[in-house]
């Protein structure tokens, strides 16, 4: 905006100077160069009535400047703005002898009246763009995120704040591709997984394991303590999965429905992931809850675990073998991890 001001306050000086030494009258130069007679006039009348208060006598004098009784001896006056502040106007004429410069003068006032008027509503129309600019870039940017915002809700289970099934299985896929492309890269280095033992696999590259974990009796939880109780159980569950040192940042955690929740581990075979599983297990049984007359009871899980097998063509049977391992947990027992073999 500066910028703005001083560029067209070089244009005014320069054209200031052309209409001192033109020889054209002060109308014409008005109707060819800045505007009509009713504009000037109007910047004219407003000289009049809104000068500053310390230059009334100057403004006084103007009528005897008229009749060509005294001389005009002011360089410059200041004028009220529409913004209520005051401008110096100049004028551009060597000396001020008499009445024979006063239409010079009077040029300069309306002349320079009009173009600080037409400046401000540059600048005022400038302003409003920008404003116009940086209110559509606060909108584009809040939208950007409530969608975003939409996609992350979409996919997160509200009780336990966990991914959804829908999400799960999303990653599933997104984990397998990925599973398949460093076996591929293995494939062509020369190293084969093929005859290795699931669980044997010294290398965590191109392996991906699950576990499938299960509240063990939720049932019985909701019948003796009821829902509201419950919820709190799968909220708590979903806190103490997230704890720090639990699982890592890649892994991904979600609830699969009801009480049942599926952990991937990327990078981890399937003889690695039983520690994991075994923490969480262990931590799961060392909470205590309470029910709603504050009574305390404690909950355990059991959980299956399977390793991706390359033969898989989907997701759907790595979760059938780890459902399979949860199985025989519950069927030995419960509170316990198995793998499946």
């Amino acid at each position: 905006m500066v910028c703005v001001l001083a560029v067209e306050n070089e244009r005014l000086r320069n054209d200031l100077a052309a209409l001192k030494n033109t020889q054209i009258s002060d109308w014409q130069t008005w109707e060819v160069s800045r505007g009509t007679h009713n504009e000037v006039v109007a910047v004219l009348d407003e000289a009049f009535l809104e000068h500053h208060p310390q230059e009334e006598t100057c403004f006084t004098a103007l009528p005897t400047v008229f009749l060509g009784l005294t001389e005009l001896s002011e360089k410059s006056h200041r004028l009220a703005c529409e913004q209520g502040w005051y401008v110096f106007y100049g004028d551009p004429s060597s000396d001020t002898q008499n009445t024979q410069n006063l239409g010079a003068f009077l040029k300069a006032v309306a002349f320079e009246g009009l173009a600080v008027r037409r400046l401000n509503h540059y600048i005022s129309d400038s302003f409003q763009d920008i404003v116009a600019s940086v209110l559509l870039k606060q909108q584009k940017e809040e939208i950007e995120r409530l969608n975003s915002e939409l996609e992350r809700v979409s996919k997160i289970d509200f009780l336990t704040n966990l991914l959804n099934r829908r999400a799960l299985l999303e990653a599933f896929e997104t984990e397998k591709r990925r599973t398949d492309r460093n076996l591929w890269r293995l494939e062509r280095a020369g190293n084969s997984f093929a005859s290795a033992p699931v669980g044997d696999l010294t290398s965590h590259v191109g392996n991906f394991s699950c576990l499938i974990v299960d509240i063990d009796h939720f049932k019985q939880v909701n019948d003796t303590y009821g829902h509201l109780v419950g919820d709190e159980v799968l909220r708590k569950f979903g806190e103490l999965v997230r704890e720090k040192g639990l699982f890592r940042e890649t892994d991904v955690i979600g609830r699969f429905g009801g009480e049942e929740f599926v952990i991937l581990l990327p990078e981890t075979n399937s003889a690695h992931a039983l520690y994991p599983a075994e923490r969480l297990r262990q931590a799961m049984q060392d909470t205590v809850f309470y029910s709603d007359s504050g009574v305390p009871f404690q909950v355990t899980i059991s959980i299956g675990v399977a390793q991706f097998l390359p033969e898989e063509g989907s997701s759907d049977a790595l979760i059938k073998r780890a459902d399979q391992a949860l199985y025989q947990a519950k069927q030995t027992g419960r509170n316990r991890v198995v793998v499946f073999s």
